[in-house]
């Protein structure tokens, strides 16, 4: 039984760590273009969106603070198209700027780098996660995803060969109906209509 309540114990420590936000302090950052940009602003907002600032600093971290996208164009084209499809998902594109996204190219270069990027990571992020945050749920409420590093996947994303398979396989998986629940279904279903 202690056994248990450790493992439990240390299972939820480090799904804490994983979950916690990162805290940067200001010589944390390359003194870079954009890692001045994100180290100064306690909030951050392109073409009238607000970012996400924390996702973003956690994913800039892992790159030096150096733009991304310039030289992963068709990744980001491949990630844009999952983005606009989110739908599929049951998630509005809109919460991802879904039409700034079509526009993207008509913003400056560094705007237009944390657009793709807060797209990316808050999509990934509403996948793995779901839209409401976890600590924003009611105590009923069964969904509990494990702790994901979302900028980790992204790059991860990146790297495979299919971008916006990646990122999507953070979905929940659906289960297809069976037994009992496939005859329920039947059962409601209209009947079919004789042919005239």
């Amino acid at each position: 039984m202690l056994g248990r309540i450790a493992s439990g114990a240390i299972a939820l420590a480090m799904a804490y760590a994983l979950a916690a936000p990162a805290v940067f302090a200001a010589d944390q950052y390359a003194k870079t273009e954009l890692g001045d940009l994100i180290a100064g602003a306690p909030e951050l907002v392109v073409a009238g969106e607000r970012l996400n600032l924390e996702l973003l600093r956690r994913f800039y971290a892992r790159h030096g603070f150096a733009p991304v996208w310039p030289t992963h164009q068709s990744q980001a084209s491949s990630l844009t198209n999952a983005v606009l499809r989110a739908g599929d998902h049951g998630l509005t594109p809109e919460r991802f700027h879904a039409s700034l996204l079509g526009s993207s190219a008509t913003l400056p270069p560094l705007q237009r780098e944390l657009l793709l990027s807060d797209a990316f990571l808050s999509y990934a992020d509403a996948l793995a996660r779901g839209v409401m945050p976890v600590e924003r749920r009611r105590d009923d409420e069964t969904l509990t995803p494990e702790p994901i590093d979302v900028a980790a996947a992204l790059d991860s994303a990146i790297a495979s060969p299919d971008p916006a398979a990646a990122i999507e396989a953070l979905a929940p998986r659906r289960r297809r109906p069976t037994g009992c629940c496939v005859r329920l279904c039947r059962s409601f279903a209209p009947a079919p209509r004789p042919a005239a």
